[in-house]
């Protein structure tokens, strides 16, 4: 379940309903309900346990006044950090940068704004940003309208609540390069296993190949200079073959 805070920020009760109405109408169980810091918060799947995850939402004019007040940096932050293990900061709006560097805003028609006399920058706006996620330690994401900020909250909690911690496997890749296209054939098991190692690559991999006719019975008895008779194998990557294949040097 997701709780979104009754007040609603600067939009008040109404915005809050809409908000919470938002996330039900992409299958999310959310409720209204009075959170100390944050406007949405839920509790994850974490690697020890439950997970507790806090995100305070700032509008365009949220942004503008925190810019005026400190509120966020000298209040609001601290106590997300204390209340939540993973602490976020989500900001809304429709943004660009004008002619002369001033902050524009899309609100039916393109806006500047300011702050007190001085017209406000996009480097303020992005500095504000990188010292409150930076300094306080929050995660930060952006969203443009009100549909893509429902959008992604609904991922944020199908991420940490449809899975146990364990099951998030995308991090766990290996980059391998693919074959030089002039190899114009599909390389061989073989080729593409030893390709593998450390510093052999494709090129050394066929040489290899061709060396002990890709049998792997073959390459394990090779000693470390029948390895380097082999064309492109100095000791370095002779070395690496027989500690990838053996664990050791032999």
């Amino acid at each position: 379940m997701i709780i979104v805070d009754d007040r609603g920020g600067s939009g008040g009760t109404v915005a809050a309903q809409k908000r919470r109405d938002a996330l039900r109408s992409r299958g999310v169980d959310a409720e209204l309900g009075r959170l100390d810091y944050g406007d949405y918060a839920m509790v994850g799947n974490g690697p020890q346990g439950d997970v507790t995850i806090g995100i305070e939402l700032k509008t365009t004019r949220d942004i503008v006044s925190s810019l005026r007040s400190n509120r966020l940096m000298g209040h609001q932050v601290p106590g997300l950090v204390e209340m939540y293990q993973r602490p976020w900061l989500l900001t809304e709006g429709i943004w660009k940068e004008g002619p002369d560097g001033e902050f524009q805003v899309y609100l039916g028609s393109w806006q500047t704004f300011s702050a007190g006399s001085r017209t406000v920058r996009m480097s303020d706006i992005e500095g504000w940003i990188l010292s409150t996620v930076q300094l306080g330690g929050l995660a930060y994401w952006h969203c443009a309208l009100q549909t893509d900020t429902a959008r992604f909250i609904a991922g944020l909690h199908r991420w940490w609540c449809e899975k146990t911690f364990a099951e998030h496997r995308s991090h766990l890749v290996v980059y391998h390069p693919p074959p030089d296209r002039a190899l114009f054939t599909e390389p061989s098991d073989f080729v593409k296993m030893v390709s593998c190692i450390p510093k052999v690559g494709w090129t050394r991999a066929l040489a290899i190949e061709k060396a002990t006719s890709g049998s792997f019975r073959a390459l394990m008895g090779m000693s470390m200079k029948d390895l380097q008779g082999i064309e492109g194998v100095g000791r370095q990557i002779a070395e690496n073959i027989r500690l990838t294949l053996h664990g050791r040097q032999l």
